[in-house]
């Protein structure tokens, strides 16, 4: 038995060797697709890390970030729900409860009636969490700027343009 020769490859060689050996094991089968998602599970796990390190030194989760800075920018005449919060950050209600209890427990938000749904409530921020997100936001945004420094605009937007393309052939 060998080793598989992947050490000190980048994500792009791998994907290409994967798609050649997937089609040498299954030559009946088109390829085509394997490095768009063996690339996709490489951006996903570099992502992963990327936000992990730059949420957790501004002392905050993923979700915790994504909620904070959802809850500034949507203007104050519209409300936002648990559920769409949710659906925003793709967590499941039990997730996004123990999300927004963190968060409240922060006091970076609070729960207000619903004025639409006595049902429900909308999640807005406080003053501290308007001080929070005004203080993380361009941190973060300078941050993902300084790692997408090597590309220049068009190829901002062409990558854009083929995850705005990948995403839409993928969502159910």
């Amino acid at each position: 038995m060998k080793d598989l020769p992947i050490d000190g490859m980048n994500s792009e060689t791998v994907s290409l060797l994967i798609k050649d050996l997937w089609q040498q094991r299954f030559p009946d089968t088109d390829p085509t697709a394997i490095p768009v998602f063996s690339l996709g599970h490489s951006l996903s796990v570099l992502l992963d890390r990327f936000h992990s390190r730059t949420f957790k030194a501004l002392g905050h989760s993923h979700s915790t970030f994504a909620i904070l800075m959802m809850l500034s920018i949507v203007p104050e005449d519209y409300l936002l729900t648990p559920a769409q919060l949710g659906q925003y950050i793709g967590q499941t209600s039990g997730g996004m409860n123990k999300t927004l209890k963190k968060l409240d427990e922060m006091g970076l938000i609070e729960r207000r009636p619903n004025p639409a749904d006595k049902r429900s409530v909308s999640i807005t921020l406080t003053k501290k969490g308007e001080e929070e997100a005004s203080r993380v936001g361009p941190i973060a945004a300078k941050n993902q700027l300084r790692r997408l420094e090597s590309l220049s605009s068009d190829e901002l937007q062409q990558i854009e343009t083929g995850m705005r393309l990948l995403i839409g052939a993928l969502a159910d």
